[in-house]
């Protein structure tokens, strides 16, 4: 099958990409610039000729959607908020119109969301059948999810629902773990906040899972099934690198360095994977422990 990824070059896209290749998969990273990537063949396009690209694929094809501006890498200034919204609705958009355009449907369309469509909470358990919360960022994965769903007229799509991801080089870890690396790591507001985690390994496996399932489609949560909160969390990092978890960092400190940005960190939603393991999705890093040791542990 002939796989096309919008936002291929990004960490979750690298792993999707090489994954997919090892599968044996013809890997096409869409991308407006001509440059080399690790995994995959990168197809120049322009927007407005995307029809054209995908006439340009096999007749057995699929497209994952995974493009989009990061939310964590700045303070959500007015500007910035309007690029996290409108750099993911724009191309969904223009992928959902050329689909419509052209004779050759792909297979599957996989388009990225988030756990944050849920909103925030301590005690609800958030499965794919919950409606959309409050909040910026639940309004930005609501419209974004919306702006796909014209594409199921004539396409299985599949509305993927990301956890925080973690892997090395790359994705929230190593942000997360360098407190415990310097030695003064520890609880992070309440700690009582949920973190719905999933290894980068698993979620390029989820994705191409889904590709191969036909009966997988509508929303999945691409989360592990084992959600901790940042407490669980930070005790867990701390005795996997064997350092202190004990100098708590307060919530007003966060929120004057992050502004709005820092009620990512300071709240979560509790989601668990209910489609994927319906459907018998196996997890190679079902708990959070193996998943750690994996990426930081023996000296990582």
């Amino acid at each position: 099958m002939d796989v096309l990824i919008f936002g291929g070059s990004g960490f979750v896209g690298q792993h999707l990409a090489r994954t997919l290749q090892d599968c044996g998969h013809a890997v096409y990273i869409a991308s407006r610039h001509d440059r080399p990537v690790a995994a995959g063949t990168v197809r120049p396009y322009q927007i407005d000729r995307l029809p054209a690209l995908l006439d340009s694929l096999g007749d057995d094809y699929a497209i994952v959607n995974l493009a989009g501006e990061s939310i964590n890498s700045g303070r959500w200034s007015p500007a910035r908020k309007e690029r996290i919204l409108t750099s993911r609705l724009h191309l969904t958009q223009a992928i959902v119109q050329a689909i419509s355009q052209t004779n050759k449907k792909p297979s599957v369309l996989i388009n990225a969301s988030a756990v944050g469509y849920y909103g925030y909470s301590e005690t609800t358990v958030f499965t794919e059948n919950f409606p959309p919360g409050k909040g910026f960022l639940a309004d930005v994965t609501n419209q974004w999810e919306n702006a796909v769903l014209p594409a199921e007229e004539s396409t299985r799509v599949v509305r993927l629902r990301l956890g925080v991801v973690l892997g090395q080089n790359g994705g929230a870890l190593g942000r997360m773990v360098l407190p415990y690396r310097l030695f003064i790591g520890g609880k992070v507001g309440t700690g009582k906040q949920w973190l719905s985690w999933i290894h980068v390994e698993d979620v390029a496996r989820l994705i191409h899972f889904s590709m191969q399932t036909p009966a997988i489609s509508g929303p999945v949560n691409a989360t592990a099934p084992k959600p901790v909160t940042m407490n669980q969390f930070g005790r867990s990092v701390a005795g996997v690198l064997k350092r202190p978890h004990w100098l708590p960092v307060p919530a007003f400190a966060l929120e004057l360095l992050l502004g709005e940005m820092a009620e990512i960190i300071l709240q979560g939603q509790h989601a668990v994977p209910q489609a994927a393991l319906e459907h018998q999705f196996t997890f190679r890093y079902a708990d959070l422990d193996t998943a750690l040791q994996n990426l930081l542990g023996t000296g990582r």
